[in-house]
């Protein structure tokens, strides 16, 4: 009778393809996420509710305000004019951390969930280091605390319905990727899955729209390339609105943007995809003239020690680039290796996955992309060509990521380069999805169900991760 039963549940498990499996999986521990986590203890949060409760107000720009810093120290910056209920109410959750296990007191979110908005009474928050991202970056958050600010809800319920609505919208986005991917649609559902991408997908963070945009784009030229006539015109001008919105994200995922140049001449001819690589960048960098006169404040907002000066570092990058090299290898690959720290992993800034939970989704990674494809159409998709160009790609935007970083957050001369984490290395994933599927070649699973392996596995590291944030912010312990 019970293997009767067994039999009956694993054959409707099996019936579960990629993109329903992720739309499951990722609402059901993704909602656990949204819960779980106190509010603004995400990584960066609190600024990013400040940032986007400023967009619902479609207050576009910051504005040069005088106000504390996140220390609470005061002087002039960059940032806006919020109700007071916000900026009292977070401020109060933040402090309630207890100071000797860093646990927080959920009792405290209780006591805060029913004070008022009071949207007419304001005062002048700094968020200098969120005061630079695109207000496209946070149009998911802003729509949800929008719907909130028309019933009057509480701050403490606008950033739980941020985060609901950043998830609704991140689960929308790589639903059509996977469905639109062409081939390796268990690889998209494994990296959409990482443990730090699906938390980030429930919290108020501007990383999820460059994620879950850069997924789509991936997929959609990959689809693009088994089209034999000329795309629509519908279809350019949904290309051009994918390609815009990356563009108005991190400047580190501008070389993204050069994806449009695998597109087949046959589908989109040349002078089109020029139109649509220009226009989109042309996009990316007008905000960026907006944001000139903010960039210098973000060092001094965080009161981060040490000489910092973007010029001064260009200028000794470009004086020493044989000592930059250097500085970069033994990051990479030395004793402070940037992909050995388990640092980069981390979900809510101080909150490390468990080691066998990473390597574990590496061995899920690596068994989906061996999972044979029934597309014929493979090698044409694929070709040794593309792989060289999406490498190639993946590897301007890590040197983009790895430069901003040290650039604008580093002392000069600094031998440590600090700030790098696992979110703004995700999107690389993606690029890299031809590459693993390559290793079919070399490596087989025999005598495995390798598509139960995944769904299976993916489960347990989730459910492990959802208890690490438990654990965490009930205990303190980390």
């Amino acid at each position: 009778m019970i293997d009767n039963v067994f039999t009956v549940i694993k054959k409707r498990f099996d019936l579960v393809d990629a993109p329903l499996f992720f739309l499951v999986i990722g609402t059901v521990f993704g909602l656990l996420f949204v819960f779980i986590t106190p509010p603004v203890a995400g990584l960066d949060e609190e600024q990013h509710f400040y940032r986007a409760y400023q967009v619902s107000d479609l207050n576009f720009k910051a504005d040069r305000v005088t106000a504390p810093n996140v220390y609470g120290e005061m002087g002039q910056g960059y940032g806006g004019s919020l109700p007071t209920s916000v900026f009292s109410v977070i401020n109060k959750i933040r402090n309630s951390i207890n100071e000797k296990d860093l646990s927080y007191r959920y009792e405290e979110v209780g006591k805060r969930i029913q004070v008022p908005l009071n949207p007419n009474e304001r005062v002048n928050v700094r968020f200098d280091n969120t005061a630079i991202y695109s207000p496209v970056a946070y149009t998911p958050q802003a729509i949800g605390i929008g719907v909130g600010k028309i019933f009057n809800a509480s701050p403490v319920i606008l950033s739980y319905l941020g985060r609901l609505a950043t998830l609704i919208f991140w689960l929308v986005i790589m639903y059509m990727a996977i469905r639109i991917a062409p081939i390796a649609k268990w690889v998209f559902v494994v990296l959409a899955l990482n443990p730090v991408s699906l938390f980030l997908a429930a919290s108020l963070s501007a990383d999820v729209l460059a994620i879950g945009v850069t997924a789509l784009l991936v997929a959609s030229i990959l689809k693009l390339r088994t089209y034999k006539e000329k795309l629509p015109a519908v279809k350019v001008v949904a290309l051009f609105a994918v390609m815009a919105v990356l563009a108005l994200q991190k400047n580190a995922y501008m070389p993204l943007l050069l994806l449009i140049l695998l597109a087949p001449s046959r589908v989109i001819s040349i002078w089109l995809k020029s139109l649509l690589l220009v226009g989109s960048l042309a996009l990316g960098l007008s905000w960026n003239v907006t944001i000139l006169p903010i960039a210098p404040q973000i060092y001094q907002y965080f009161s981060i020690d040490g000489h910092i000066s973007s010029h001064d570092q260009v200028v000794f990058i470009l004086t020493h680039p044989i000592g930059f090299l250097k500085i970069l290898l033994w990051n990479i690959f030395g004793l402070q290796s940037l992909i050995l720290n388990p640092g980069i992993a981390g979900l809510a800034g101080d909150t490390v996955l468990p080691f066998w939970t990473t390597l574990l989704w590496f061995v899920v990674l690596i068994m989906a992309a061996t999972l044979q494809e029934k597309q014929n159409q493979f090698k044409d998709i694929v070709t040794k060509n593309t792989r060289i160009v999406l490498g190639g790609i993946a590897l301007l935007v890590f040197g983009a990521v790895i430069m901003s970083l040290y650039v604008g957050w580093n002392a000069v001369g600094s031998m440590e380069i600090i700030g790098v984490q696992a979110r703004y290395l995700i999107p690389i994933g993606f690029l890299l999805i031809p590459l693993l599927i390559g290793l079919r070649k070399y490596i087989e699973f025999k005598n495995i169900d390798s598509i139960m392996f995944v769904k299976v596995t993916l489960m347990i590291i989730l459910t492990a991760s959802v208890i690490t944030v438990a654990v965490r912010f009930t205990y303190g312990i980390r």
